[in-house]
């Protein structure tokens, strides 16, 4: 991999700017060369990243994601936040939107004085999150609560792929971002979030990364 990417490292990040070079990059990298300079420069740095990272990403969603589905199996999910969001997302196909029973009747601890609620039977009452339904597919196809869990690790475990990038470029070597990727895995924050039911804002942290990334280029 090292020698590999000495070869590829300057056209990725700038200092070969001649079109030859990047077709023939291009060409053995399955990149079509009818592409700009700059779009065949991000082509070829998704491609290295993935050879790069790839792996570890891989490894630690199906080590993560398959710790939270033992959790959840094994009866260690909660009403607040999964449950929740499963019954939101459920009740998004029969047309009630962000409609939850969890808090009706609550005895427990719910922090909020329910009988102050004029609608306790929505989530927007306690949680505003739009993002719910870019995930109504994923149950319009046969989806569950499961699939919530492990799609939360894939997506943080793809974050590692936009830190690398932002290492690389900042740190000028592929070494400073496999340690900045290396960071970000091994993070017991994002490890501890994966292992803690479903929430939206878990995937702020691959979001905010690859938007960062993109809009620093």
């Amino acid at each position: 991999m090292p020698k590999l990417w000495a070869r590829l490292e300057p056209l990725v990040y700038g200092s070969e700017n001649g079109l030859s070079a990047y077709i023939t990059a291009a060409r053995r990298f399955g990149v079509p060369a009818r592409l700009s300079i700059r779009r065949i420069r991000a082509l070829l740095a998704l491609k290295c990243s993935g050879l790069a990272i790839g792996p570890g990403v891989c490894i630690w969603a199906g080590l993560f994601g398959g710790l939270a589905l033992a959790r959840h199996a094994a009866g260690g999910s909660h009403a607040e936040d999964l449950g929740f969001t499963d019954q939101v997302i459920w009740n998004f196909l029969r047309g009630q939107w962000f409609r939850t029973s969890v808090y009706q009747g609550a005895t427990w601890n719910t922090e909020i004085d329910i009988a102050r609620l004029a609608r306790p039977d929505s989530l927007l009452a306690f949680h505003v999150e739009p993002m719910l339904l870019l995930l109504v597919p994923l149950y319009a196809l046969g989806g569950d609560a499961r699939h919530l869990l492990g799609l939360q690790a894939l997506a943080v475990a793809l974050g590692a792929i936009p830190a690398y990038r932002l290492g690389v470029r900042w740190g000028g070597s592929h070494w400073s971002g496999g340690a900045i990727a290396a960071a970000y895995l091994l993070s017991l924050l994002g490890q501890w979030a994966v292992l803690s039911d479903f929430h939206t804002s878990t995937l702020a942290a691959p979001l905010l990364l690859l938007a960062i990334e993109r809009f620093s280029r």
